[in-house]
């Protein structure tokens, strides 16, 4: 409960991701600027505990203060007044977040000058910037990446995916930094060991250049994967964690960094399949998406039918294109969904029997025990839900 000196560690909490001053004075846009404002996070009970509350203070503000490439990080506490027995919140903050020293602003002019991101590049796309939204449309050119060049205008943005290891030179040191944002967005989230080699991580950068050539970077958001061994000789890899930063939410970038995840899974011949981890609602919608307009364009189901589908050929597809059994069956009764013409009462009752086959398998054990006429009812009531759902991830794919 919020006293006089006491309140919610989630509002007195926020974190600010800076630029150097020639920075800053890039950003020209409401939506430009909105990167170097404060936010809050969604957690902060690993750090102040279950309750989540600071107490001692009246007005408290703590500020992290973030260098947006790096992010080396100061603390700004500010507060009104201080009890004596008052909650330390810097120590409470350093134990899970290194602290710099000295003057931040010269840390950040070094920080743009110095920092790169760690690990291999894998993927470049590019975001019309405010100076190029406000030459109207503009001639289309080759706009240079670190990869060689992809398809832009003049003064785009320009987006970037690395992928890490362990013993990528440079990891280990950002990712104490890095990890620090589990724990405000990710729901019993845990730092990783880092003596446990099957770890992967991805990470999104956006890469400004400056008028003398050089660029800046600022990060994004990050995934991380386990690599499982599969007999005889591949590997299974399951993400595990995933976040874009609040600033840069709501702009496709979590797809563009799902879909670069997916590419390097399929592109590497020991990986035989991508699974999730405990998704989120927002995680499994975002997955479904991607994945019905990845398997659209791959003309899947081109002139097939619900009445096609044969085990041998779903399995041979499955492992071709690396998802999950489950998953995999999902998406095509979504494409199936998406084809089916209503007025066909034929095709419209073997689709129906299809994703009832696939639901009474994987509900077993709750159905057996029902009565024949609770079964088909139960079973009713989940195809709807279900069929229900496919229609709001078919409406959101646009496919």
């Amino acid at each position: 409960m919020t006293t006089e000196y006491a309140g919610s560690s989630n509002e007195a909490v926020e974190i600010r991701l800076r630029r150097s001053e020639a920075d800053e004075r890039q950003l020209e846009s409401e939506e430009e600027l909105r990167l170097t404002r404060p936010w809050n996070p969604t957690f902060t009970y690993p750090i102040f505990g279950t309750e989540e509350q600071i107490y001692g203070y009246k007005n408290l503000k703590v500020t992290v203060d973030m260098a947006s490439g790096s992010l080396k990080s100061q603390l700004n506490v500010n507060y009104g007044d201080k009890k004596e027995d008052a909650d330390n919140v810097v120590d409470s903050i350093k134990e899970y977040l290194p602290l710099e020293e000295g003057d931040f602003e010269e840390l950040l002019d070094r920080d743009a000058r110095e920092f790169k991101p760690c690990g291999d590049l894998i993927k470049t796309y590019t975001r019309a910037s405010a100076k190029s939204q406000g030459k109207g449309k503009g001639k289309r050119r080759k706009v240079e990446t670190s990869s060689g060049s992809v398809a832009g205008e003049e003064g785009d943005v320009v987006y970037e995916i690395y992928r890490a290891k362990w013993d990528t030179p440079g990891w280990k040191a950002f990712n104490k930094r890095m990890q620090f944002f589990l724990l405000l967005f990710i729901e019993a989230a845990n730092y990783l060991e880092e003596d446990d080699d099957n770890w992967e991580f991805f990470t999104l950068f956006e890469k400004r250049s400056r008028d003398n050539g050089e660029n800046t970077y600022h990060f994004v958001g990050y995934s991380s994967l386990y690599s499982f061994y599969h007999f005889p000789t591949g590997r299974r890899q399951r993400l595990s964690q995933f976040f874009i930063l609040p600033p840069y939410q709501r702009q496709s970038h979590a797809s563009e960094l799902y879909n670069a995840i997916r590419s390097d899974v399929l592109s590497r011949q020991e990986i035989i399949e991508l699974g999730v981890e405990d998704p989120s609602e927002s995680f499994d919608v975002l997955r479904d998406v991607n994945d019905l307009r990845w398997l659209s364009d791959e003309h899947l189901l081109d002139n097939k039918t619900a009445a096609d589908m044969n085990r041998n050929w779903i399995e041979q597809e499955r492992q071709k294109l690396k998802v999950p059994k489950r998953q995999f069956l999902r998406l095509i009764e979504m494409l199936l969904l998406h084809k089916l013409d209503p007025k066909n009462q034929e095709q419209s009752k073997r689709f129906r029997l299809l994703v009832k086959d696939r639901l009474y398998r994987f509900n077993y054990e709750q159905l057996i025990g029902l009565t024949p006429e609770e079964r088909k009812a139960a079973l009713q009531l989940t195809y709807e839900g279900v069929v229900d759902n496919y229609r709001d991830v078919l409406l959101k794919s646009h496919i």
